[in-house]
């Protein structure tokens, strides 16, 4: 579901750092397909297919507002500066959507 949404994705910048964040926000026709596009997500970034796409470490904040979700990936051990923050930041808005461990 979530490769046919419609979808903006954000760059922040990092102050201290030169890398840059992503932020993807996609947007479905409802509110409970927001909600089972998001679960899919999940269960998909961490399954043996989905988990090859990311770092070994790799957190990630999925939260539903609405028919919009909103998805961050983030590895700690790279530490740059302030990526934790927008991670912290996210989860204030809207529902979690728990990824697997």
């Amino acid at each position: 579901m979530f490769a046919a949404a419609q979808r903006t994705v954000l760059e922040v910048a990092l102050p201290g750092a030169d890398a840059v964040a992503y932020i993807s926000i996609y947007e479905f026709s409802s509110r409970d397909a927001a909600v089972a596009a998001g679960d899919e997500q999940a269960r998909y970034v961490s399954s043996p297919v989905g988990v090859v796409l990311f770092a070994p470490g790799t957190r990630f904040v999925m939260r539903q507002m609405g028919s919009t979700v909103i998805f961050y990936s983030w590895l700690p051990a790279d530490e740059v500066p302030r990526a934790g923050d927008i991670a912290e930041a996210l989860e204030s808005i809207g529902a979690e959507i728990e990824v697997p461990s």
